[in-house]
């Protein structure tokens, strides 16, 4: 097995398609299939099947470019940062963001990557489920930017922030004043969760039973905001994402009563794939542009970093 071999292979499974993968990869399509035929030959199974629209991954393939995608990764990162000038970065980077930390600085990165990084090529994933979050990292992603991630041990995770979370909703639902809610008078109201797999907030026993008295589970916080506009309920949810309509009057919050309903965001990676120039450099960014949007009030949130790190990415 070669990482030619490898690369073709992983061509292959992205594109679907002989044709396309031989165009991306520079080769001909009879050098991607004898590639492929090794591969099958060495593992003694077969990777693909073809069909009138492309080629379908078999089991085997699905499990192999569970193997093959962070390797590749990896060596790409090891080519780019040993062979890049010292007084430039350049590569690819992928990161994966919470919604509500992709609506706080998405723009915010894309401008500063594009205006202080040229070489740099950037893809990012919004909303990734905590289920899938070591998956993701060890194929798809360098970073990635969630709350309340599980603790795995293949995972390194830096606090950045600790959210308080609110009751939002129209004022006809939740009730127009800026007292707190009670626990119990939330959880009588009629209540939309947000349907993705992981922890969102530090209290388990809440979420369990938000989850277990929600009339509409939607994946989709757009969705979840039309719906609470048309006045089908309400939610736990994050004055952030929902400021504009919040200060038009669309939409109402209240706190919480009794200790803070909380959820902390975290930037991870996997631990033992090396630190490479650009990842260190994007997480400085991405701490830098965090900070930035609590320090202005644009968050209000709890800063878990220490300042002086983020004053030094922004420098």
């Amino acid at each position: 097995m070669e990482s030619r071999q490898l690369k073709v292979f992983a061509r292959v499974y992205e594109e679907r398609h002989l044709s396309r993968a031989a165009w991306q990869s520079n080769i001909s399509q009879s050098a991607v299939s004898f590639h492929l035929k090794q591969l099958e030959e060495e593992y003694g199974t077969q990777l693909f099947v073809r069909e009138a629209r492309g080629m379908r991954p078999t089991a085997a393939a699905e499990r192999l470019y569970r193997h093959v995608a962070p390797i590749l990764r990896s060596m790409r990162a090891l080519d780019e940062d040993m062979k890049r000038s010292p007084d430039r970065l350049a590569g690819d980077i992928a990161i994966g963001m919470a919604t509500s930390a992709m609506k706080a600085i998405g723009r915010d990165l894309i401008s500063s990557v594009l205006q202080k990084y040229p070489e740099v090529r950037l893809s990012i994933m919004e909303a990734i489920p905590g289920s899938t979050l070591l998956e993701v990292l060890k194929t798809n992603t360098e970073l990635a930017v969630v709350f309340n991630p599980f603790d795995y041990p293949e995972l390194k995770k830096k606090p950045i922030l600790k959210e308080e979370m609110v009751c939002v909703g129209r004022p006809d639902i939740i009730g127009a004043t800026d007292e707190a809610i009670e626990v119990d008078e939330l959880l009588a109201l009629p209540l939309i969760s947000f349907r993705r797999l992981g922890k969102l907030i530090d209290d388990s026993l809440l979420l369990k039973q938000i989850d277990a008295r929600a009339g509409i589970r939607i994946n989709s916080m757009q969705a979840i905001g039309d719906a609470m506009l048309d006045g089908h309920g309400c939610m736990l949810g994050s004055r952030l994402y929902f400021r504009e309509h919040i200060e038009a009057g669309r939409l109402h919050f209240r706190p919480i009563a009794g200790p803070p309903v909380e959820r902390t965001l975290y930037i991870c990676e996997l631990a033992e794939r090396p630190a490479t120039s650009i990842t260190e450099t994007m997480s400085d960014l991405l701490v830098n542009l965090l900070a930035s949007k609590v320090r202005d009030g644009a968050w209000r949130a709890t800063l878990l970093v220490n300042c002086e790190t983020a004053d030094h990415a922004r420098d």
